[in-house]
């Protein structure tokens, strides 16, 4: 009775701070230095290195989030040991700040960081292999016990499921059998399964890779991903207008890919003020656009610095929230170097732009509010 009255009492206290950030990004003007740069950490999410809460770059997110610089976490395969230390680690996160994300790429089959050599149940099976062998109630009850499982971890956000359609050519997304189909009904239906069963768990979603990945025949871990003579807008686009109307899309995420029928200047569309905006906010997407993450090769290698494609992704792309995956990976070629305090730097620079550029203000009392409306429904 008492642990329920501590979390009735917790929720509510979480509810009132989810509301304060609402009503002061609608006074930006308002606010001070550090209300400026708890506003930018919100739309922070990072990666970091190591996996037990005493290890550096733990405590080092920890006083991240404490301090607000960064709003979440994304965890990858080199941050987890098994199921214990992964509580364990969620649990330093948390008490660090009850808020953040924490965030993580459990599509199944090849992309999956809960690997059973590790102690976790096996991973479901590919999202291809799912919609050719399950109906919809069995692959929505096996995305229910993915939810439970990653829940009983404690983390809140599955970065899922892919919507780009399935093409075997797609070095990205086809060869690794991430889409459902080539059908677009048949991906909105087995993409509701997911984000249905994920729902009822409490967990959020992002649904990706927008406008569309599953045509590109370059991966834009490596570099920039051309997608404009092999995008097919019309199909690619109707799952998320189909999952937009059922009120399904919870988080979009975007694609470092470029379409000169739409941005003739080469911007990809995580940068870009004519793809994501056009598409998605005229469209009456009011939700939360998160960056696929900015040190992927397709940014590293065409843009001077992450700062520079942060402010682009945040004012032009209206992107809510920007990963930082500081993973060594990330572009696949070991040409990357994580910097572990990027999300504070980024934090800091937004801020000190957002007292005198109007065009970030804009947007810094936009991105609050809807990161706010997005985590009250973790409650």
């Amino acid at each position: 009775m008492m642990h329920k009255k501590l979390l009735s009492n917790f929720k509510r206290l979480w509810v009132a701070c989810c509301s304060l950030v609402v009503a002061q990004a609608a006074e930006l003007e308002g606010l001070d230095r550090g209300q400026l740069e708890r506003a930018v950490g919100q739309s922070i999410i990072t990666g970091f290195s190591g996996k037990s809460p005493e290890d550096d770059g733990v405590e080092s997110v920890c006083n991240l989030l404490k301090q607000g610089y960064v709003g979440g976490v994304i965890l990858y395969a080199y941050n987890i040991e098994n199921p214990e230390q992964l509580v364990g680690l969620t649990e330093k996160l948390k008490q660090a700040d009850p808020q953040a994300i924490i965030a993580i790429d459990e599509e199944g089959g090849r992309v999956s960081r809960l690997a059973a050599q590790k102690g976790f149940p096996a991973p479901i099976p590919s999202a291809l292999k799912v919609a050719t062998t399950e109906d919809i109630p069995t692959a929505k009850a096996s995305y229910a016990e993915l939810a439970k499982m990653l829940k009983r971890h404690g983390i809140n956000t599955n970065l899922g499921p892919v919507v780009d359609l399935h093409d075997s050519d797609s070095p990205a997304i086809g060869k690794l059998e991430r889409s459902f189909s080539s059908d677009p009904d048949i991906v909105t239906a087995y993409a509701a399964a997911f984000i249905e069963a994920h729902h009822e768990h409490n967990l959020l979603t992002a649904t990706k890779h927008a406008p569309g990945h599953g045509f590109a025949r370059f991966d834009s871990h490596l570099g920039m991903t051309d997608i404009t003579d092999y995008a097919k807008p019309e199909m690619e686009l109707r799952p998320y207008y189909n999952l937009m109307e059922k009120g399904l899309l919870d988080m979009v995420m975007t694609a470092h890919v470029v379409n000169k029928h739409y941005d003739t200047e080469g911007y990809p569309a995580t940068l870009s003020s004519k793809i994501i905006p056009p598409l998605f906010r005229d469209k009456g997407f009011d939700g939360v656009i998160i960056s696929d993450a900015l040190d992927m090769g397709a940014i590293t290698k065409n843009y001077k610095s992450l700062e520079d494609a942060a402010a682009l992704a945040f004012v032009k792309a209206t992107c809510d929230m920007l990963i930082l995956s500081n993973n060594p990976n990330a572009t696949k070629d070991g040409t990357y170097s994580p910097n572990a305090n990027i999300g504070k730097v980024i934090t800091e620079l937004f801020a000190l732009k957002g007292e005198r550029d109007e065009a970030l203000q804009a947007r810094l009392k936009e991105s609050p509010r809807r990161i706010a409306q997005l985590k009250q429904r973790l409650l």
